[in-house]
């Protein structure tokens, strides 16, 4: 883990609100917010932190969504604001010393992007299980709510692409872990057993020698990427 391009990777995995039916209009809104934070050069995980977010719009989880993430309704109805958890997710992040300044001075003006490579300037990047979380949660939800979003979420480490660039086969976590003989640990669709899962999939992925850089963003330029898989517009 000594030559990754990251000394720390923040390892998330939301859930969201969801419905049975399938419906391509239907408006997610985070109510788990984890992190794992899993330092490179150890290859330990450091830390971790999670909030339950109170949805707005549909306040009420239906029974499909509480069987599927295990989330109660008591849990969500205590829980925080989306900009409260990211405020907070900030805080965390400036004590384990990864980003420096207020909250403000991490979002671009005017809803700009960072979307090159090369301006990505932390120690650190989020990693995730695909593109959904960032693509289809989070940043559909703050600009429906006119959330401003800290730049260092508009890119990412798509931890299930670069397994499938290394190893040659697609998988999702449960194909991932399987790979490597190992088992889901804790309850799968907690995002926090999700993310500490995935965590173990990334270890994995570095002793084998995969460079964990980023590989996805909200919409970073193709020339500016490796690999691939290219899903940008």
């Amino acid at each position: 883990g000594k030559h990754q391009p990251f000394e720390y990777y923040c390892v998330l995995d939301f859930e969201a609100t969801c419905q049975s039916e399938r419906d391509p209009a239907y408006e997610h809104e985070i109510i788990e917010f984890p992190v794992v934070l899993y330092h490179a050069p150890t290859g330990k995980v450091k830390d971790s932190i999670q909030f339950y977010v109170k949805p707005k719009n549909k306040p009420k989880l239906t029974v499909f969504c509480k069987k599927l993430t295990g989330i109660k309704q008591s849990q969500v109805d205590n829980g925080i604001s989306l900009e409260e958890a990211l405020l907070q997710i900030h805080k965390w992040l400036m004590k384990h010393g990864l980003v420096h300044g207020e909250y403000d001075s991490h979002v671009m003006k005017g809803e700009k992007i960072c979307s090159r490579r090369s301006d990505f300037k932390y120690s650190f990047a989020f990693a995730t299980d695909g593109l959904w979380d960032i693509r289809n949660f989070l940043n559909p939800e703050c600009q429906r709510k006119k959330i401003p979003r800290p730049k260092y979420y508009d890119q990412w480490v798509n931890v299930r692409y670069l397994f499938t660039d290394f190893h040659g086969k697609r998988g999702n976590i449960n194909k991932m872990l399987e790979h490597y003989d190992l088992k889901f640990e804790g309850s799968p669709h907690s995002g926090l057993d999700d993310s500490k899962n995935i965590a173990r999939i990334l270890h994995r992925l570095i002793l084998d020698g995969c460079k964990m850089d980023i590989n996805d963003g909200i919409s970073l330029k193709k020339d500016k990427m490796e690999g691939k898989h290219q899903p940008f517009e």
